[in-house]
């Protein structure tokens, strides 16, 4: 859980400078890795003075890297979902009948907007589901 968080907040500090709204980042494109690939050339090159070689010249790098954030992210996202599910599955098991059919709509609810919000049932970015 550690990891997932620790690239969580990678992944944030690399691709959300000054963003407040994360799923802006993780929908508005169906190829994630190039947006992340491009916001990483964009912050090296201002941050760091790199010259357009120097930017070539570590792309399969900058491209493994992004593949990577982007694994990661989807795992800590599948997690993330994974454990509320469980979590609202225990809650409903305690509650009488009819407040467990109310919770239970709720909850579905609430976990699909999160599933969407966190892009965990969209598009890989190497192609359709």
């Amino acid at each position: 859980m550690i990891g997932a968080a620790s690239g969580g907040l990678i992944t944030w500090s690399l691709t959300e400078k000054g963003s407040t709204d994360i799923s802006t980042f993780m929908t508005h494109t169906n190829d994630r890795d190039q947006v992340i690939v491009d916001r990483i050339n964009t912050n090296y090159a201002h941050d760091y003075s790199l010259s357009p070689e120097e930017l070539a010249r570590i792309q399969p790098l900058v491209k493994a890297m992004a593949q990577h954030t982007t694994q990661i992210r989807h795992q800590f996202a599948a997690d993330f979902i994974a454990t509320f599910e469980e979590n609202h599955a225990k809650i409903a098991a305690q509650l009488d009948p009819p407040h467990r059919e109310a919770y239970l709509a709720a909850t579905a609810k609430k976990d699909k907007e999160l599933r969407v919000m966190l892009g965990i049932d969209s598009a890989p970015s190497d192609g359709p589901k």
